[in-house]
């Protein structure tokens, strides 16, 4: 509701790959209210062995040039 989300800043293509748009996940109310809590849900898929840097971002996206709020980065291996 406050028009930030997560997303894909930085991956390798070539060995892990993104499928589809992330998806948001509503706390378990039973019912949708705005301002709820909930997660973005993000699916890859491996395409070849190798390493990867995977880099998401939480930011607004139509905010250019305004650096995101938090970011999460993680070294992944694709065996």
């Amino acid at each position: 509701t406050t028009g930030y989300s997560w997303e894909l800043a930085e991956c390798d293509e070539a060995v892990l790959k993104q499928e589809g748009e992330a998806e948001y996940l509503t706390a378990l109310t039973g019912r949708e209210l705005a301002g709820q809590g909930g997660a973005q849900v993000f699916h890859f898929a491996p395409q070849q062995a190798g390493e990867t840097h995977l880099k998401l971002v939480y930011r607004r996206p139509w905010e250019e040039n305004v650096a995101p709020i938090q970011t999460y980065e993680v070294d992944l291996t694709v065996e």
